[in-house]
């Protein structure tokens, strides 16, 4: 099974090595001779089976990572498009990104329009787009643009293009990485119009509601961002000084909802199942604590992805946690780089384009770091050291985050030594708690939040005392 997730995943990988699309279609083609001699009985000789296997598995991560890819540009904004008023018809989707001057948000297209001129008769043509697309409303924005309403728009658009310098931010990837098909701005007109909400959009107005009351209630604090983060996946609110602070001490994953944080919650719903089980030991007879626990940690965890927004980074780590809380469910033995297999497996077909990003390699190799680490120590039949692991972990992960963004902390260790399991003891747990109250004391959850915010300012202290060292990061 290693062996082969392997070989999917190499397969996916090879889409990468192209310049365009054009260029895989001698390739795509081989692929599929392949994948069909491989499937002819009597095609291979015993003694070379698992070579073949091999091989097909390799193809076939090449022939489904090229058919999404495939499949994306197609959906992309035409560019005969570019330039032209298009009355787009759809959903908001995620959470709008506001500030003083604008408001900028995802919006999901469900009717697309193209105005023309027939004599002195104004009318429509129908236009093949659908998919997500990102747009600015710069001026004339209305002061709550709520998540999951459905609009009526008109948009100048164009496709998803970005510029590539060397060592910045790909936002062209970034885009592709995300299935948006386009970039634009609302134009000024009287067609914009808001028609109703959606039911698809019901979470996103969950999100929205619980986003708002920790801005209102949180005004006054620099940690509303850090909490909204952690509430919502909202960092709107960081500003660029507390960004350069987490980048410094390494500790920018602290604010991003990841596998970590999905994992801490699945943790945290197998903990009352525990409680109830110990209290009430008949139930031992009717179903085990760990079985229970287990489906319990699950439905908190996909709770807390979906108020993350559900994004495909998301669901990457979800899927990821699910996959090895039911390898650990079972009890059978299985090794855990077995259970990491089914997990790459599983991510790669949910998104087999998700090694575009770099949470994906970040995600799976920290967690690959921490089993070799933890192994050693049990074969030296050592207790495990909350140090080594740490210290091992960053010098670990150097060449990968000094390769996807530019530098390396070198007081990481410490800073993650502290900082981890303090954000994961005390300031997630005041998070969650404030989310769960706020459908039933608004006053109790601000409460809950104003102690989350103070425990982050103490923290915060910490950090920016390590920030400040001159060799604090590379």
């Amino acid at each position: 099974m290693r062996t082969f997730s392997l070989c999917f995943f190499s397969g996916t990988l090879l889409t990468h090595c192209f310049i365009d699309l054009l260029a895989m279609d001698l390739w795509i083609k081989c692929a599929v001779i392949v994948l069909i001699a491989c499937s002819l009985p009597g095609f291979y000789f015993r003694s070379y089976r698992q070579w073949f296997a091999a091989l097909a598995f390799i193809a076939s991560g090449f022939l489904y990572a090229g058919f999404h890819a495939h499949s994306h540009i197609h959906q992309q904004l035409p560019e005969k498009l570019a330039g032209y008023d298009l009355i787009l018809t759809g959903v908001v989707s995620g959470l709008p990104e506001a500030d003083s001057e604008s408001r900028r948000f995802v919006f999901e297209i469900e009717k697309a329009e193209l105005p023309t001129n027939s004599g002195d008769v104004e009318t429509t043509e129908s236009v093949d787009l659908s998919g997500k697309i990102r747009l600015s409303w710069y001026r004339h924005f209305p002061q709550q643009l709520n998540a999951g309403e459905r609009w009526q728009l008109v948009v100048r658009a164009k496709p998803p293009n970005g510029f590539m310098n060397s060592g910045g931010f790909d936002y062209e990837k970034w885009l592709f990485s995300q299935r948006i098909i386009g970039t634009g701005y609302i134009r000024r007109s009287e067609l914009n119009q808001s028609l109703s909400r959606t039911w698809s959009g019901q979470v996103d107005h969950i999100r929205q509601q619980v986003q708002r009351a920790i801005q209102y209630h949180l005004e006054e604090r620099s940690e509303k961002g850090i909490i909204a983060a952690l509430a919502v996946a909202d960092r709107g609110d960081i500003t660029a000084e507390q960004w350069e602070v987490l980048r410094r001490t390494g500790t920018s994953h602290l604010v991003a909802i990841s596998g970590l944080h999905i994992a801490l919650v699945a943790g945290f719903g197998f903990f009352p199942v525990f409680v109830i089980w110990w209290l009430f030991p008949r139930l031992y007879l009717w179903l085990p604590v760990r079985i229970a626990g287990g489906v319990s940690g699950a439905m908190a965890a996909m709770a807390y992805a979906l108020m993350a927004g559900f994004t495909l980074p998301t669901q990457r780590a979800l899927v990821m946690v699910l996959v090895i809380l039911v390898g650990l469910v079972a009890r059978r033995g299985i090794p855990f780089t077995v259970i990491l297999s089914w997990a790459l497996l599983a991510v790669l077909l949910l998104d087999p384009l998700a090694s575009l990003s770099p949470g994906f390699w970040l995600s799976f190799l920290s967690v690959l770091m921490i089993f070799l680490i933890t192994r050693r120590d049990l074969r030296q039949k050592n207790k495990w050291s909350v140090l080594t692991i740490q210290i091992g972990l960053a010098l670990g992960m150097v060449p990968l985050t000094a390769s996807f963004f530019g530098s390396a902390s070198l007081v990481s260790p410490l800073a993650n030594l502290v900082a981890v399991a303090y954000v994961s003891l005390l300031v997630v747990p005041l998070v969650l708690l404030g989310m769960i109250v706020l459908f039933f004391s608004e006053y109790l959850a601000a409460v809950l939040w104003q102690l989350a915010a103070h425990a982050a300012e103490w923290l915060w202290w910490g950090l920016d005392w390590l920030a400040g060292w001159s060799m604090a990061s590379l």
